[in-house]
């Protein structure tokens, strides 16, 4: 049962990186590919509602700080970005049900992201300046909440959770992400 719960909160902490960062970077591209879009896209209006595939609002500059879309793939997002029409923010909702929210530093580099499976499951994950995930925070689907460290390489290396019966439990990892150490 230890065992298992070891390998759950290493499961846990890197699926729900991986799904959120799949969403990001999928919205992300699509965004992207707008500002190759002429405009011309069908646009509708019905009394005060406007209907259009995507938005863009810009500053008194002419730069985009705005992006609203849907991507083929049915994902809704809103993307903010900074003076510079870097992103800096990006919320979206997978065709799945992930609701997901990405930060990004003045590089337009993911440093930050919050998601919640369809089934609430919500994991919290923070990148180093080169993008690669060094830390995760999840609570698994029966409730059990986890903390993960990851190395330069993305290996886990350290984790914390709490088991079924709120028993704490620590473990250690090698650079090839075995465990090495663990209580109990």
């Amino acid at each position: 049962m230890r065992t298992c719960a070891k390998v759950l909160l290493v499961a846990a902490c890197l699926g729900a990186g991986l799904v959120g960062g799949v969403a990001a970077t999928i919205a992300l591209s699509h965004m992207r590919s707008l500002r190759q879009d002429n405009g011309t896209g069908p646009v509708e209006k019905n009394n005060s509602v406007v209907k259009a595939e995507a938005f863009e609002v810009v500053d008194r500059s002419g730069v985009t700080r705005m992006q609203m879309c849907t991507s083929p793939d049915g994902t809704p997002a809103l993307m903010l970005k900074d003076r510079r029409s870097k992103p800096r923010a990006l919320l979206t909702l997978t065709p799945d049900g992930v609701a997901g929210l990405s930060l990004y530093d003045q590089d337009g580099r993911q440093r930050a992201g919050l998601t919640v499976s369809d089934a609430g499951w919500p994991s919290l994950f923070l990148f180093d300046h080169e993008g690669k995930q060094r830390a995760g925070v999840a609570v698994t689907s029966g409730g059990t909440p986890s903390l993960c460290l990851f190395d330069r390489t993305g290996v886990v290396r350290a984790g914390l959770m709490l088991l079924s019966d709120d028993a704490p439990c620590m473990s250690m990892h090698g650079r090839d992400g075995e465990v090495t150490w663990h209580v109990p």
